[in-house]
């Protein structure tokens, strides 16, 4: 059975309960005005000891900069998936077989006491087990993933944050902001992983406007650079679907069904999601998609089958 308490440095699981008692934390504060422009500078540099003039976020700043940008990174994964609006627009099944990315924290502790082994994506699971318990849950049921994504944009620069953050902004009615922040990774210099996720926030972006068309124009670029996989194409059969595209519908229908059976959970994680967005809005059928839908379904398989109905 694995110890929740040994997989963190206990050192520094002092200094972030200290820390978060603080008002005036550095690390752990942060204003959402001054979130998205820390965010979009594209010449931000890592906080550097010697600029900090506390000895406590000193020490987090010199010592343990890469647990704690870990830790950040853990927080604002755990909070999309678990949000109240952002669960219906993250999943946690990303992976290019629709792997498990990421462990609520809620059942963390339980399943790691069902466990002797650390599974893929182990480590998250343990920084987001970590973070739960080192700050009081009031300031995570109070901060905002763009907030602690700028903290850790402080802590260690990278296009991961904007990620993110744009994911979040996305998930609130705040499509602009996350395009922003979209567009700020694709006019970097991005990794082939980063620039598929900006790609699949723009689609994300355009397709809560009701901009189907554009948002399947971005994501069949994010499947161009990735190859086919799960996620990807269970969000281009939806957008084709939307936008009355058979072509499009049919063939992301037939590769779905190539690589995930029925019952993977990445299917009734996309149908709830699809059904929670209907209901804000997203992906509203008109007449004409919604026959497309029902003249498509006896040439779809049963996973794209579910899909579809979720739609309508």
């Amino acid at each position: 059975m694995v110890d929740v308490e040994q997989l963190v440095d206990p050192e520094l699981e002092g200094l972030l309960r200290e820390l978060a008692s603080r008002p005036r934390s550095v690390f752990l504060r942060s204003s959402r005005k001054d979130a998205m422009r820390v965010l979009r500078s594209r010449t931000t540099e890592p906080l550097s000891g010697m600029a900090v003039s506390d000895a406590l976020e000193r020490e987090l700043v010199t010592v343990h900069r890469a647990e704690l940008a870990e830790i950040l990174e853990a927080a604002c994964r755990t909070k999309l998936l678990e949000g109240e609006r952002e669960k219906f627009f993250n999943s946690p099944y990303v992976g290019p077989g629709g792997g498990y990315k990421s462990t609520p924290a809620g059942v963390t502790r339980a399943r790691l006491e069902r466990s002797g082994r650390m599974e893929v994506g182990g480590t998250q699971i343990r920084t987001v087990s970590f973070f739960g318990r080192a700050i009081p849950s009031d300031l995570l049921a109070t901060i905002t993933v763009p907030e602690l994504a700028a903290i850790g944009h402080r802590v260690q620069p990278r296009d991961t944050w904007r990620l993110l953050a744009a994911f979040s902004y996305n998930s609130n009615k705040l499509s602009g902001s996350g395009r922003v922040l979209a567009m700020a990774v694709m006019t970097g210099w991005p990794s082939a992983v980063d620039a598929i996720r900006a790609l699949e926030a723009l689609a994300l972006s355009e397709a809560t406007e009701g901009h189907v068309t554009r948002a399947l124009e971005y994501q069949e670029q994010a499947l161009a650079i990735r190859g086919p996989y799960p996620l990807g194409e269970v969000n281009r059969l939806r957008c084709a679907l939307v936008a009355v595209d058979e072509r499009r519908a049919i063939d992301a229908a037939s590769r779905l069904e190539e690589m995930i059976p029925p019952e993977h959970p990445l299917v009734a994680n996309s149908c709830a999601a699809t059904v929670g967005q209907r209901r804000m809005g997203v992906f509203e059928l008109s007449p004409n998609a919604v026959r497309l839908a029902l003249k498509l379904e006896s040439r779809m398989g049963e996973a794209a089958r579910e899909i579809s109905r979720a739609l309508h």
